[in-house]
């Protein structure tokens, strides 16, 4: 995603940018998602006093990041929601009550 969502930012803002520092190869995962991003080595040849082209750059692989951050606490909301409604259904049904094998008569 964040390959993906770094290479959008910087193609909406400049083009010909995204052209000069793409990655040569796009990212793939489960072979069928590929993206292009940012080559990582010229994003990190910028130095400390980046110029106008190269804050654009910096500024794509941040929305990037964010952007991933976003997309990625799906995830844990996912997993509250699920966690949420195994509690509303143990609470319906009178709680969790375990069952003790030694209990049952007949069975062996």
């Amino acid at each position: 995603l964040k390959d993906k969502y770094a290479g959008e930012a910087l193609q909406e803002s400049s083009p010909a940018l995204f052209d000069e520092y793409k990655a040569e190869n796009p990212s793939k995962f489960l072979y069928a998602f590929e993206a292009t991003g940012i080559d990582g080595k010229k994003l990190g040849a910028i130095g400390d006093a980046p110029t106008a082209e190269e804050k654009m750059v910096q500024d794509a692989s941040i929305a990037g990041d964010r952007k991933t951050l976003i997309a990625d606490s799906a995830i844990p909301a996912a997993m509250a929601v699920i966690f949420l409604l195994l509690l509303l259904y143990f609470k319906s049904i009178g709680g969790y009550k375990p069952i003790h094998l030694a209990d049952l008569e007949g069975d062996t």
